[in-house]
């Protein structure tokens, strides 16, 4: 039963992208990677705004 609600999510979540299995594949290989940038990304953009903030308030 496990091993069924297992897949059955993995299913699932590859449900909600319009790919083949073997894109999936693919995208599971390139996905660490990809993840860690936008990660980055976001979290540069949150310090950025952070910053800004606190600048604004500091020149009031």
């Amino acid at each position: 039963m496990l091993q069924s609600t297992g897949r059955n999510q993995i299913y699932g979540a590859e449900a909600l992208l319009p790919v083949d299995r073997r894109e999936s594949s693919l995208m599971k290989r390139r996905s660490p990677a990809r993840g860690i940038l936008i990660g980055l990304a976001i979290s540069a953009i949150l310090w950025l705004v952070i910053v800004l903030a606190i600048m604004s308030l500091l020149r009031d």
